[in-house]
């Protein structure tokens, strides 16, 4: 077990360019603000959001001061730790915040980042390096997520998903939920099959289980605005091993046996069943593994 001190992450450092990684830098897609003190995250989100309304001097606070009105800063503290983002995106209903921080192992991960609203219409992509945010350039995301010298990138700024061209973005980024993978239902009258069989893993056998339980009343008193009305006990249990049908040495002896437990300790006796099932298989892995290596 490992036991470790919860630690905020702030951004703290002020008055001063933050020293990026070599890495990071050859990247050219942090915009380094020498900002006031503890005010590094304001500075990193309007340089996030008006990178390209700033003709000159890009990477003074200066240039960026005349925008801090269009924005409600009341709600946070600074210096601003993660926790702090939402107030500000509760008191900004058209920003999203999605933030980033730079690891040691020179690669970005996320700490923060906002599903897609409507009403959310700019979207600020801040890095923490060293305890001090930096802007990053909306159009250049993807540098931080490839090697030098890759292209097509069109990076998804809720989700960090690459979807190499403009359109194929801007198809999706209307239904992003922020989330690293989405559930999509097929349309109507849509088969869809699994194709991927030359990358599924070898299964020498498949377990079937079925169990059967009785609802009992419950009459025992619980907290208020709880009501347990039933509880399900096992009474049965049945199960079928099945071998592969390309299974090239001899089964395990339980193989197309149906094997029943019924009664109060059905859990119990299955359970010790199970464990013998199991060590049976590995035991014949072991012996066998040759002829899983070479199937198909």
């Amino acid at each position: 077990m490992n036991v470790t001190r919860y630690k905020k992450l702030y951004g703290a450092k002020g008055d001063m360019k933050a020293r990026l990684p070599l890495r990071l830098k050859n990247k050219k897609c942090a915009i380094n603000i020498d900002c006031p003190p503890d005010e590094c995250f304001k500075y990193a989100v309007l340089s996030s959001l008006h990178y390209h309304e700033v003709q000159d001097h890009r990477y003074r606070a200066s240039s960026y001061r005349e925008f801090a009105e269009q924005y409600d800063w009341s709600t946070i503290k600074f210096p601003v730790s993660t926790s702090q983002i939402r107030l500000f995106e509760k008191a900004n209903p058209h920003v999203s915040v999605t933030a980033l921080k730079w690891l040691e192992k020179d690669k970005p991960d996320c700490i923060h980042n906002t599903p897609y609203n409507k009403l959310k219409t700019k979207t600020a992509v801040i890095l923490l390096v060293d305890s001090h945010w930096l802007g990053v350039n909306r159009y250049k995301i993807g540098a931080l997520f490839t090697r030098p010298g890759k292209h097509n990138h069109a990076f998804c700024p809720h989700c960090m998903n690459n979807f190499y061209n403009e359109a194929r973005l801007n198809a999706h980024i209307t239904k992003c939920a922020g989330e690293l993978s989405r559930i999509e239902m097929p349309t109507q009258n849509s088969c869809y099959q699994f194709k991927d069989f030359d990358k599924i893993l070898p299964v020498p056998y498949c377990m079937y289980i079925d169990i059967e339980a009785i609802l009992e009343k419950q009459e025992t008193k619980t907290p208020p605005r709880t009501r347990k009305l039933q509880k399900h006990n096992p009474v049965a249990i049945g199960t079928l091993i099945i071998p592969s049908n390309d299974l090239k040495a001899p089964p395990i002896e339980s193989t197309d046996k149906y094997k029943s437990f019924i009664g109060v300790d059905c859990i119990r006796e299955f359970r010790n069943y199970l464990i013998e099932t199991c060590k049976d298989i590995y035991n014949w892995t072991k012996i066998n593994s040759h002829m899983l290596a070479n199937r198909g």
